[in-house]
């Protein structure tokens, strides 16, 4: 094995899926490119129409072709689900013995089979490091100790309900760790209340404004002072998010509410409602939240709330629902957060004076800026995290 940190250091990333534009997709992406920095990183995914290898940036991308038949995968995460809502962290020992075995045998032995090939390409790649990403893939470990199993492994959970972690069918990775990744404090705090022996570290995430958008406001709303709203459901939707912005145009009409959902953007202004084409770019959406006097955002990330991060980026407060992963950042400085209608409402309203939105929007980028707005920070954070040294790769 090669010194860790040495320009010749090795990681391979495992993952399920390689390239999703979601937010645990992207916030993996980034991890394997903090590494990258440091060590060359090859990419171990069970997608593909046949055994494969490609480069992807500076990724080597070995595609095992062996995925699982995803209505496994769907029963697996309904099981999940449903016991995480039924009881907490600490109660998996006098749950069902059934219910248990069921999510165990599923997890270990139905779905880790995809992980079979994992040992060939392992033993080839001859990693100093391996990374595992999601706790829900835990079936991996068994490739890992046949090819590697003295080999350090790393954690990225990817946590999104923390009382699922006590599972009997996660031990094998919580146990095998030596250290594991979180992007939030809410995510390390469900880490740590049911591993309390793992090494975790919160390495934030390298966020950045875009300072273009601030050269003008959106074209419709130039000289408006307006709060935005946005929903990830459709505006004729029955879901909660889109009635809420049924509430707010009808409520707010004194004042102006740009609303935006995948189908629509609207501007409701003294009653009179405009209605534009929808916003697709993201650099658009960009400029509405980085002019608005608030951003609501009624369906953040699961995982970190990228969106309401990017709002406070640009020194736009947030309003945000209480049960959300988004309620951290309101809460350490950025913004409101509501339980129901008339909560909501009130967060709205207060958001419309001047002086609480500028101060709620000055601490939330402060908070911002500190945690996720530095990229020289997390990729120290990451590399330390994994045990490499911050050795400078040579360029090829």
């Amino acid at each position: 094995m090669s010194d860790r940190g040495s320009p010749d250091a090795t990681v391979a990333v495992l993952a399920r899926s390689w390239g999703a534009r979601d937010e645990t997709g992207w916030a993996l992406r980034q991890v394997a490119g903090a590494l990258a920095c440091f060590a060359d990183v090859h990419v171990v995914t069970p997608e593909g129409s046949s055994p494969s290898e490609r480069e992807d940036g500076v990724f080597e991308v070995h595609h095992l072709a062996s995925a699982p038949d995803t209505v496994l995968e769907a029963r697996r995460d309904v099981l999940i689900e449903a016991a995480a809502c039924a009881m907490g962290p600490d109660s998996w020992a006098t749950s069902d013995e059934n219910a248990v075995a069921v999510l165990e045998q599923m997890v270990n032995v139905e779905l880790a089979s995809c992980w079979e090939p994992a040992t060939a390409a392992l033993r080839e790649i001859g990693p100093d490091v391996v990374v595992l990403a999601d706790y829900r893939q835990a079936g991996a470990v068994r490739a890992i100790d046949k090819a590697c199993p003295d080999v350090p492994l790393v954690a990225v959970p990817l946590l999104t309900r923390h009382e699922a972690m006590g599972h009997p069918a996660f031990a094998p990775l919580f146990g095998r760790a030596t250290s594991a990744i979180v992007f939030t404090d809410s995510e390390m705090r469900g880490l740590t209340q049911v591993h309390k022996d793992l090494a975790a570290h919160h390495v934030g995430l390298p966020l950045s404004a875009n300072r273009s958008v601030l050269r003008e406001p959106n074209v419709f709303l130039e000289d408006l002072d307006y709060v935005l709203v946005i929903s990830a459901t459709k505006a004729q939707s029955n879901e909660r998010s889109a009635a809420f912005m049924r509430l707010l145009r009808a409520r707010f009409t004194r004042q102006t509410i740009a609303l935006v959902s995948p189908n629509s953007f609207t501007v409701s202004r003294k009653g009179i409602e405009r209605r534009f084409e929808t916003v697709e770019r993201g650099t658009d959406m960009l400029r509405l939240v980085a002019w608005a006097r608030a951003t609501v955002d009624l369906s953040p990330g699961r995982l970190f709330a990228r969106r309401s991060l990017e709002s406070l980026l640009y020194s736009t407060p947030i309003v945000v629902p209480s049960e959300s992963r988004a309620r951290e950042h309101a809460e350490l400085g950025g913004g409101l957060w509501f339980d129901g209608p008339s909560d909501l409402m009130y967060c709205v309203d207060a958001m419309f004076d001047r002086d609480v939105s500028d101060a709620l929007g000055a601490q939330g980028n402060a908070y911002a800026e500190g945690i996720y707005g530095s990229p020289d920070h997390f990729v120290d954070h990451v590399v330390s995290a994994t045990g490499l040294q911050a050795t400078a790769k040579p360029s090829k």
